[in-house]
Formats: C-alpha cells, sequence, structure tokens
C-alpha cells in the first residue's frame, strides 16, 4: 500500500507539472499547451479521483478550442463529462461549453463570479465578457468591465506566493491589457489609455518588489517635468498595434507604431549593422539601412 501511495505521488507530480507547462504556454502556443494536456492523459488511468480525471479532459477540450480543432474539443468535453461525478461544478468544463457555444453567454458571467474556481478559467470567462461589451456594450460598461479583470489580476497575483509563478499568470493578463488599451485609443481616450498600460507594468514591477502596484497619476509626473524642463515617453508594444506617448509638462501626444514584431525586427536588424560595423573600419562600415 505505501508502495503504491508513492507512485500515485509521483503521477500526480507529473500530471500536476505537464498542466502548469501547458497552461503557463496557452496563450503564446496553444498547439504546444494541447500536445502537453493530451500527454497529461496517459497518467489519468491510476488517478482515482473523478474531479481531477474530468478536470484534465476539460483542459484539453480547452486548449483544442484555442488550436481551432473543434472537433476534438467536443470528444474531449464528452470525456470530462463521462468521467465527473454527478452534479459536480466543473467550472473548467462549463467555459468550454460556453465557449463551443453549448450554453448561454450567462455562464461566463457565472464563472467569473465564482471565487472557487480555477483562477486561469475565471480570467478567460472575465475576458469573454470584456470582449462581447467591447463588441455591443455602451462605453461604461466596456470600461467595467476590463477594470474589473484588473482588479481580480492585482487580487490573484498578491495571493500567488512565489515569482515563479506570479511571471505566468501576469503573462496571462496581457491580451486583456491589449484589448482595453487598444479600445481607448481607438475612443480617442488617450489619458486613460496611458494609464491602463502603465498599470501593466506597475503589476510586473510591483510583482517583483512586493509594492502595490497603481494607475499612473500625470498631474505630478508633469509638475515634475516642468520643474526639469523634460520630456518623458512611454511605449507600448502589442501584437496588433503599438504606441508612445510624449509627455510635457503642457501637454500629452500620442505616436502610433507598428506592430510589435515589426519593431522587434527593426531592432533586431539595428542590432545587427551594429555589430558588423563594430568589426568593420570606420571608413568601410556599411552604411544603415532606414
Amino acid at each position: 500500500a505505501e508502495k503504491l501511495a508513492r507512485e500515485l505521488e509521483h503521477t500526480r507530480t507529473i500530471l500536476n507539472s505537464l498542466q502548469q507547462s501547458a497552461r503557463a504556454v496557452a496563450r503564446s502556443d496553444p498547439k504546444q499547451a494541447l500536445q502537453l494536456a493530451e500527454q497529461s492523459l496517459q497518467y489519468l488511468p491510476v488517478e482515482p479521483r473523478p474531479g481531477v480525471r474530468s478536470a484534465a479532459q476539460a483542459e484539453v477540450a480547452f486548449f483544442a478550442i484555442k488550436t481551432g480543432d473543434l472537433d476534438k474539443a467536443r470528444r474531449a468535453a464528452q470525456s470530462a463529462v463521462e468521467a465527473a461525478d454527478k452534479g459536480a461544478a466543473n467550472a473548467q468544463l462549463d467555459l468550454v461549453r460556453a465557449e463551443l457555444g453549448e450554453t448561454p453567454p450567462t455562464e461566463f458571467e457565472r464563472i467569473a463570479a465564482d471565487e472557487k474556481a480555477d483562477s486561469e478559467m475565471r480570467l478567460e470567462a472575465m475576458l469573454e465578457l470584456a470582449l462581447r461589451a467591447r463588441a455591443d456594450g455602451p462605453p461604461a460598461r466596456i470600461v467595467a468591465a476590463f477594470d474589473r479583470i484588473i482588479r481580480f489580476g492585482e487580487t490573484e497575483r498578491a495571493r500567488i506566493k512565489t515569482v515563479d509563478q506570479r511571471i505566468p499568470f501576469i503573462s496571462n493578463l496581457m491580451p486583456a491589457f491589449n484589448a482595453y488599451v487598444n479600445y481607448l485609443v481607438g475612443a480617442g481616450r488617450d489619458r486613460e489609455a496611458l494609464a491602463v498600460a502603465d498599470s501593466s507594468r506597475a503589476l510586473v514591477f510591483s510583482d517583483r518588489s512586493a509594492v502595490r502596484s497603481h494607475r499612473l497619476n500625470l498631474a505630478p509626473l508633469q509638475a515634475e517635468l516642468g520643474k526639469k524642463n523634460a520630456v518623458a515617453v512611454s511605449f507600448w508594444m502589442s501584437p496588433a498595434k503599438s504606441h508612445a506617448w510624449v509627455i510635457t509638462a503642457r501637454g500629452l501626444a500620442r505616436v502610433d507604431l507598428p506592430a510589435e514584431a515589426e519593431i522587434r525586427a527593426r531592432v533586431q536588424a539595428f542590432r545587427d549593422y551594429l555589430i558588423a560595423a563594430s568589426d568593420t573600419p570606420l571608413d568601410e562600415a556599411p552604411p544603415a539601412k532606414a
């Protein structure tokens, strides 16, 4: 019995490791997340807890949705239903059903409000609600939906004890920040967009220094810039579009920039030029490309 208990504990450790790895890469590489989640299924036969088996199948379904494989998602969701306890509340499975269009949008709200649900699932539900609000809701409702995500992120980040666990969670918040900033910029609300962009950085820095994050207050910053006759520039890069805000003592101006991938490509090209130039005599150095 002791040997079986050790083997079961070892199996659960591997299962948890695969699931955590899948969640960590879910946004950047959904296909890899799906592969990791499917690998975890091979450890289920020795797992006696129905809830764990159901949740593992639900994760496969969830990641399959992200890759666009809805047939696989439905099969995994059905397996999750068959593995679950009768009447068991499985927020992950509920979210899968909602994304497959098999439950009404109000299901997202129930998951978002369920404090016992997995934090990643709650975050996904809140983001879906915010995106739906952005599509057809009034401005106040849109702002409230995104602000809810930011408050949730700050609260959950504080509950997570280690930096290694906090950083992936903060990374999972970035699609919400990107969507929120893009909405505010499109609505001509640059001060608010800058404040939201700055709050995302505050989340990261406060995570490292244990200082509570806060929203940017332009007035004190502009007063300090006036004293020093200086200018501040704040950058925001995202997959769709990027921005820079130029802050002076008298005002704020936004400059729209290319998408993050293009900016990174240009930076790398300039770095390559500098490296090549440093190995070449000055009179033979190639001209820099615009």
